[in-house]
């Protein structure tokens, strides 16, 4: 399985809408789309996590 990454805003918007249709046909565990799912996902939690980093609401 090949790593995806977003970097950008852009690249973010489109895995977004690569993913979207993931929710509508579940991928079968183990196939190459739910690797995909699986990357996807991956990638979208590292980059808000950097671009968007959660703050402390004290």
């Amino acid at each position: 399985m090949s790593r995806r990454t977003v970097s950008t805003d852009a690249e973010l918007d489109q895995a977004l809408c690569e993913i979207e249709g993931f929710f509508d046909v579940p991928p079968v565990p183990g196939s190459k789309e739910a690797d995909a799912f699986d990357s996807l996902t991956e990638a979208i939690a590292d980059f808000e996590d950097k671009a968007y980093p959660k703050t402390d609401p004290k």
